[in-house]
């Protein structure tokens, strides 16, 4: 697997969700926060393992959010906050996150009419 040019050698048969979930981060990372196909590939094997994951959850809504798939980016917060204990730190993070895009949905709903 690639990762910006670099050649590794991790292999498929033991990466857990979280390895690839980190993949995912580092390689948007080193492109400059762009969620590019090798970034995207790396989140749907973490969330292909366990779709519960919350970092790739997590990756999964910010990069939809930065694409401007804000439909796709409300159903991953979504499922993120239902996953998240209410008294979790983050959930109140995935609960802005999720207004935000609702707002941005509709948004761009009212400008297509």
């Amino acid at each position: 697997y690639k990762v910006t040019g670099v050649q590794t050698c991790a292999l498929p048969i033991w990466m857990s969700a979280q390895i690839w979930a980190d993949y995912a981060d580092v390689a948007a990372s080193l492109d400059g926060g762009h969620w590019d196909a090798a970034a995207q590939r790396y989140l749907a094997a973490a969330l292909t393992l366990d779709p519960t994951n919350e970092k790739a959850l997590w990756l999964s809504a910010s990069a939809e959010h930065a694409e401007e798939h804000y439909t796709q980016a409300i159903s991953t917060w979504t499922r993120l906050l239902a996953l998240t204990p209410a008294d979790a730190p983050e959930a109140e993070i995935f609960a802005a996150n999720l207004e935000e895009d609702r707002r941005l949905a509709a948004r761009a709903a009212a400008l297509r009419r």
